[in-house]
């Protein structure tokens, strides 16, 4: 019924088809909507010197941008590529888009369909077929269109007439060049459709496949290239060797297949009898899955040249003897002869096969000593296969001795300690997986033994923990894999893990900046040892690749949860070497639990470069421009290198192609150098090392594998200045790309397309470089500062730093043109123990011109980890926080596309954006990324959704908030007098046990003399000193705890901020205002019901005392009736030190009016300082007691009897009882 159905519908349409004229056929889009294309924005022209070069097929656009259509500005388009530059700075942009053609003989029309303001000339293969409202014959990037567009805008159909003759069968290009009437015209737009109708009656073939047909070493992926573009191409359709394909992709004339893995041999390709699988003609023409062409089959088999797997005894190792040698090759072999190896040069006596790859060669019994083995320059070895290919020969050496220590039998062979994670999220925008900590880890094992090894209480330790279960073995020559999460890593289908042995989880996780892992045997003994690091001269391309993608090129989402693991080359040598280890190659993953790829090249780990620096005749790294330049290398061997060259050339950051020079270095006691002449200042030499091991030269410094591909060093000018000197150099395309990235400012108007990432080009950097103290960083720059202030003219920058070189173990710094206020600010809240800012005054050059700048740490979590570290200090006995979560608030007065205000208010969605989207981008994640924004919006709705009612308000806050910390910061905040924390200019931080808390940024004019009497509300809705309206969150907590939020505020008034204490931690200039202020607070306090201040009343007068002795305060006075003293906090200090970092402090709910001191925590001699604070049972404290002083001990002073440093000390390790004569 459905068949006639088709059939008599098909059968009207050509009626109707005939009845109005139109040609028979089917219409088939060969562009459509919204496509992706290539951009060029038509700021000059798009290619010379040929000018009309960009519109011909075979021009290279490689460099051009990618766009989405529509491309636009000015129009109300949801999604598409917004060219927020184009107003008043270019009127014109080009396009290019390849696509695919049925045969033009078979095709009755074509179509483009358009939708330009203002108009556009069309392109196909260099031809021109359509245009509209351009009068220029050949229009250039610099034309206009000769009138606007008719408003409102159409898709306008522009039939193309000679398409016979312009379309070829197979790839096309179409070129269009979009004009504007001028220059300041409110708007652009650009979309198109390109169609045409085939009459073509021929059923679909194969045209050819990838690989070709035939000999095959490489079936991971079958392209099948059909003869015209099908449809209905599904996996199941191509079966090989009568199993289908796993999966497909394409689309039109070419189809990419993933068939299950293949064992070498024949492999036959056929089609299922019931596809659906036709081509786009109005009678639509099946494929005919058994016609002649479209079966084929390959020969699959291996193209690597057989190269040996492994040797017994292992290359490397130290033998007791040595008059035999197995070799056994990674394939069947032919042409086998004892002449072939060579033993110290001397050929085997002789060889006999063991077995399909296996062969022993016959030695004369060898010496003592270094044994080299190689093979003959000509061997007849070739594989057993259609290749053929001749054998790979690589060396080896053993060291004979007959002392020699037996090998270890499990060796670590491969360690995979920093996998590509990028977060992912659902729907709902929560992460798909947990990535606080590394989860596709692993480490692989072999059995490097000739017998299986039964691994029972053997374990690995060391950074991670992991005891083999019972009963496990693993045969001689087998892998097997331990993972931190298996089933996660079997799920890696690149890895093709099915089947194969993969233990754990294991604990703990592999150390990202490196660690010791030690493979342990039954007895405890280590049997394999490996201190691998992520640092030079390691391979740094294992640790995530090394760098993220602005310095690599590599987007981190093809290798997800994969990238580079460390593989060990020889499995004889140490561990510990780093010239044992090399990177697997990224492209083409990891290997566990099968042989390395390094296995396929060499056995034997090469010299690499240990140490390389460029210095002056003094030895230092800074350089002037009156030091010659020494360039100086130090390798892990010299033997075996025939030479090195250092290349080099002179960087000119605003060009580029400059010519590299390749100079002979020479060795001299061991180290390798060349030196270059002077160079005048800021001169930026870019250096590299190339060694010849007998096979030519080839790179090894920088490895091929790390990050970047230069050594630098910089000629520094001479400073003078006694704070720390940077050099900033940014490139003037750089700075002009900041400068259109300053368009996309949603104060100006910028609405971001739906498909462009939070903050899009408002916060994209360029490339620069960062010298400090000669070391050169390259880093990506952009100006620094809000929506609101932001501009070049401030030079105030941010910069960020690679992760193989970070500063002071920083990934962002700041240079900026802030004030001592913004040095007060921060100093306020580290003194008030909250996660801040360090700040610290330097000198920088940018781009030449030198001035005075506040370097200000940015909040991300080395932050954290700094202050969780700085609370381990202030609150000794505590343990180590993790790091939480922050987000920077970055809101804006107005809503506009997804921006809105950034003050803690529920955003409802709008414009198409999503409430949590909206989030996203105003509030931006600083760090711990793959959480995502779920948590923030959770927050924010819990506040709106108990803001109406304070009891369950007061339940919210105490349920969800650290509210010691948020109280914190809201009355430093409010004593500073802020006037802009409303919308932006501050954090929410979640820490890790869930609790929010606020943290402080952008100081500005804060704490100025008309600031004194300002309210303690500032941020209520209502109060005469908010401004930018109502503060949601403080204006909450206003409403749920006013009274606790005063008593609060007045001990921080009279504590961390009198003018005493603000003198103390040097911050004598805010002194006057502190004294204003305390008066004008205490007032607003009003009189509040906390403890009455305690008296100490015993060790007040800096008396002598020892131990035992008791600090006493005086009796607890509560602020009201009916409060009891539930405990006390005890703090005490050295003379030169302060109570935030106390040696002694605790709270203590037993010792409340005493406490003995703690004279195992002091220093004879020394004198010490004391306060106490009382709590009572609403949480409320008293003021702490002035300060009282004892001297532990008097004026004695302490002496060191005996030495324990560099010292000969006796000892008995029998294990005997000695009785009591050896104290004597």
């Amino acid at each position: 019924m459905n068949d006639l159905k088709n059939r008599s519908g098909r059968g009207l349409l050509l009626a109707l088809a005939f009845l109005a004229g139109l040609p028979l056929g089917q219409a088939v889009t060969l562009i459509d909507y919204e496509s992706s294309w290539h951009l060029w924005r038509g700021q000059r022209a798009p290619s010379k010197p040929d000018y009309w070069a960009w519109n011909k097929p075979d021009f290279d656009d490689s460099g051009w941008e990618t766009a989405v259509s529509p491309i636009f500005f000015g129009e109300k388009v949801k999604d598409g590529t917004e060219l927020t530059d184009m107003k008043s700075k270019y009127n014109s942009f080009f396009v290019r888009k390849k696509f695919d053609s049925p045969d033009p003989e078979h095709i009755t029309s074509a179509t483009l369909r358009a939708k330009v303001d203002d108009g556009f000339v069309a392109y196909i293969n260099g031809t021109e077929v359509a245009r509209n409202n351009v009068t220029t014959e050949k229009p250039k990037y610099s034309s206009k269109s000769s009138k606007a567009a008719t408003e409102p805008l159409r898709f306008l159909n522009y039939e193309i007439d000679d398409f016979k003759s312009v379309l070829k069968n197979g790839e096309n290009t179409l070129a269009i060049i979009v004009l504007n009437q001028r220059r300041t015209s409110p708007d652009v737009m650009f979309d198109a459709k390109l169609s045409v109708v085939s009459d073509e009656s021929d059923p679909p073939m194969v045209a050819s496949t990838l690989p070709p047909r035939g000999l095959a070493a490489d079936l991971e992926q079958i392209t099948v290239n059909f003869d015209e573009p099908v449809e209905g191409v599904d996996a199941s359709d191509l079966l090989i060797n009568g199993k289908p394909a796993l999966a497909v992709t394409g689309g039109g004339r070419t189809w990419v297949f993933e068939p299950e893995p293949l064992s070498h041999g024949k492999v036959q390709l056929t089609w299922v009898q019931d596809h659906g699988i036709t081509d786009q003609a109005l009678t639509p023409n099946a494929f005919k899955a058994t016609a002649a062409g479209n079966r084929w089959t390959y020969t699959f088999a291996d193209d690597n040249p057989p190269y040996v797997r492994r040797a017994n005894p292992p290359a490397g190792l130290a033998v007791k003897s040595l008059d035999a040698v197995e070799v056994e090759f990674s394939m069947k072999v032919n042409g086998v002869d004892a002449a072939d190896l060579l033993i110290n040069g001397q050929a085997a006596k002789s060889v006999k096969s063991l077995g399909a790859n296996r062969y022993q060669f016959a030695l004369s019994q060898a010496a003592s000593g270094e044994v080299n083995i190689s093979w003959a320059d000509s061997t007849g070895i070739t594989g057993d296969n259609p290749f053929e290919k001749p054998f790979l020969p690589l060396g080896w050496f053993y060291r004979v001795d007959p002392n020699a220590p037996p090998p270890p039998r499990i060796v670590i062979t491969e360690i995979m300690y920093h996998p590509i994670e990028e977060p992912e999220f659902d729907r709902s925008g929560k992460p798909v997986l947990d990535l606080s900590e590394d989860i596709h880890e692993f480490i692989e094992l072999h059995n490097f033994s000739q017998e299986t090894v039964t691994l029972d209480n053997w374990r690995i330790s060391g950074g991670i923990d992991y005891a083999f279960p019972e009963g496990t073995s693993l045969e001689s020559g087998e892998f097997v894999v331990v993972a931190r999460d298996p089933k996660r890593l079997v799920g890696i289908k690149e890895y093709k893990l099915a089947g194969k042995k993969v233990l754990g989880p294991y604990e703990g996780v592999l150390s990202n900046n490196g660690e010791r892992v030690r493979m342990e045997n039954a007895a405890g003994n280590t049997e394999d040892s490996v201190r691998y690091s992520a640092q030079f001269p390691w391979p740094i391309g294992a640790d995530s690749i090394g760098a993220g993608p602005k310095w690599t090129g590599i987007d981190p989402m093809d290798y997800q949860f994969r990238g580079s693991s460390l593989e060990r080359i020889n499995f004889s040598l140490p561990g510990d070497d780093p010239a044992n280890w090399v990177a697997s190659p990224l492209e083409k993953n990891a290997t566990p639990s099968r042989p390395n790829h390094i296995a396929r090249k060499r056995s034997m780990p090469l010299p690499i470069v240990t140490s390389v620096r460029a210095i002056n005749r003094k030895g230092s790294i800074v350089i002037s421009k009156t030091d010659s330049v020494r360039i100086e290398a130090k390798l892990s061997d010299n033997k075996g290198v025939r030479g090195l060259k250092l290349e080099y050339f002179y960087d000119n950051l605003e060009n580029e192609g400059e010519t590299k020079v390749q100079q002979e270095m020479t060795l001299s006691s061991g180290v390798w150098e060349h030196t270059l002449p002077k160079k005048t200042d800021r001169t930026l030499v870019r250096y590299r090392l190339l060694a010849d091991y007998g096979k030519g030269s080839e790179i090894i410094s920088p490895r091929p594998s790390d990050p970047y591909k230069w050594h630098a060093y910089f000629v520094m000018p001479r400073s003078t200045g006694s704070n720390r000197y940077f050099e900033l150099m940014v490139p003037r395309v750089g700075t002009s790309q900041l400068a259109k990235n300053m368009s996309a400012n949603p104060r100006s108007g910028y609405r971001p397309a739906r498909n462009v990432k939070p903050r899009g080009p408002w916060n994209d950097t360029v490339h620069g470089i960062l010298v400090h103290e000669g070391v050169v960083r390259d880093v990506y720059a952009r100006w620094n500062g809000s929506f609101f202030r932001r501009n070049s003219g401030r030079n105030s920058w941010k910069i960020r730093l690679p992760r193989y070189n970070q500063f002071d173990g920083q990934s962002d710094l700041m240079f900026t043109d802030k004030d001592n206020v913004t040095v007060a600010g921060h100093a306020l809240y580290h003194s008030l123990g909250l996660p801040t800012s360090n700040t610290e005054w330097i000198d920088v050059s940018i781009n030449k011109r030198k001035m005075r700048r506040l370097l200000v740490e940015d909040h991300n979590d080395r932050m954290l980890e700094r202050y969780h570290e700085d609370q381990m200090r202030r609150n000794p006995g505590t343990e180590l926080e993790p790091n939480g979560h922050i987000f920077k608030s970055s809101g804006i007065l107005q809503n506009l596309g997804p921006y809105g205000r950034g003050d803690g208010s529920k955003l409802p969605p709008r414009d198409g954006w999503t409430s949590l989207q909206r989030y996203e981008w105003i509030f931006s994640s600083k760090n711990q990324d793959w959480k995502g924004h779920s948590e923030l919006q959770e927050l924010i709705d819990g506040l709106a959704k108990h803001n109406n009612n304070r009891t369950q308000l007061r339940k919210w806050f105490q349920e969800n908030w650290d509210m010691d910390a948020l109280m914190s910061y809201i009355a430093v905040r409010n004593w500073m007098g802020t006037w802009d924390d409303t919308v932006h200019n501050f954090y929410l931080w979640r820490r890790a046990n869930g609790r929010w808390g606020m943290l402080p940024w952008d100081f500005d004019n804060d704490m100025q003399g008309g600031f004194m009497n300002k309210s303690i509300f500032i941020g209520e809705a209502g109060n005469a000193h908010t401004t930018h309206g109502t503060h949601t969150v403080k204006n909450a907590f206003f409403k749920a705890f006013r009274d606790e939020y005063k008593e609060h505020l007045y001990y921080l008034n009279n504590t961390l901020l009198t003018p005493d204490n603000l003198r103390r931690i040097g911050l004598s200039g805010y002194v006057t205002y502190a004294r204003g202020r305390q008066a004008s607070i205490n007032k607003q306090c009003g009189k509040l019901k906390i403890p009455v201040q305690p008296v100490a009343t015993q060790l007040t007068g800096g008396d002598s005392v020892y131990s035992p002795a008791t600090m006493i305060v005086s009796a607890f006075e509560g602020g009201e009736a009916n409060v009891d003293h539930v405990s006390t906090i005890w703090s005490i200090r050295t003379s030169d030190g302060s109570f935030t970092y106390p040696v002694f402090k605790t709270d203590s709910t037993e010792n409340l009016t005493q406490m003995p001191v703690p004279f195992k925590l002091l220093e004879f001699g020394r004198t010490y300082y004391w306060q106490a604070v009382y709590i009572d049972s609403k949480g409320r404290k008293s003021l702490p007691t002035a300060e009282a002083s004892f001297r532990y001990g008097g004026h004695a002073r302490a002496a060191d009897l005996i030495a324990l440093k560099d010292e000969e000390w006796l000892y008995n390790a029998e294990g005997k009882s000695l009785g009591t004569a050896w104290r004597k």
